[in-house]
């Protein structure tokens, strides 16, 4: 599911912006007697399923006051692609199977949430590149790498909006960040000695890029149904 390609996030993440600002300016004014925790009038629970730039979702959601919800969201999703990175030719698998623990917090008791919980999991890729040439210095053989989160527990925040269709169906649309660095690790044919230093020196400065990126953005629509 090549939706799901970081190449792809940022025009899902552009799309859900522009739902998430429809739906709330397209929502009618409810007041604490019409909704609870983002979900309709007589509904104590319910569960969300969409898709997210994190991968095809479902969550159960449990409303424990007139302004709190929790949700536990699972994702999954996995692609496929090649690509060119730095004028290498790079084929690559991204896994996305993660679930999170979101508390929701409603602070006008409609569906505008600000939420905050914490993810367990996250993208990682693993992958091979022959014969690279980095800083023109070609290395030969086929290395196999891999790019995992630093820590399998990352905080999580976002803000949505939930619009009812009526007592049973809402729509959603939401966005938001897991807070969480990246690292590459390489294993391959045996170097040089002399190029190894070469080759580590080129590992630490992809792990160094990689640093700066301290959050991932995504984006999330789906339709939440109310019990």
């Amino acid at each position: 599911m090549n939706i799901f390609s970081p190449v792809k996030q940022p025009m899902l993440i552009a799309l859900g912006g522009m739902l998430l600002t429809l739906a709330m300016t397209a929502a009618p004014q409810v007041n604490a007697q019409t909704t609870r925790s983002g979900l309709p009038t007589g509904a104590t629970s319910g569960f969300e399923v969409g898709v997210s730039t994190l991968g095809i979702y479902i969550s159960p959601k449990f409303a424990i006051s007139n302004k709190l919800a929790v949700r536990v969201p699972l994702y999954t999703g996995n692609t496929t692609d090649t690509f060119t990175y730095d004028g290498n030719t790079v084929t690559a698998a991204l896994d996305a199977t993660a679930f999170a623990v979101m508390a929701d917090f409603h602070p006008w008791q409609n569906g505008f949430r600000v939420s905050a919980g914490a993810g367990f999991g996250g993208y990682s890729a693993t992958g091979n590149i022959t014969n690279p040439t980095l800083s023109g210095t070609t290395f030969a053989g086929t290395f196999a790498f891999a790019v995992n989160q630093k820590s399998n527990v990352v905080p999580v925040v976002s803000i949505g909006y939930v619009r009812p269709l009526g007592r049973r169906v809402s729509i959603l649309a939401e966005l938001g960040a897991k807070i969480g660095t990246y690292e590459v690790v390489t294993t391959g044919n045996t170097l040089d000695p002399l190029l190894q230093p070469t080759f580590d020196a080129e590992v630490a400065n992809v792990n160094s890029d990689l640093s700066d990126v301290k959050a991932i953005p995504f984006a999330t629509l789906g339709i939440q149904i109310n019990f």
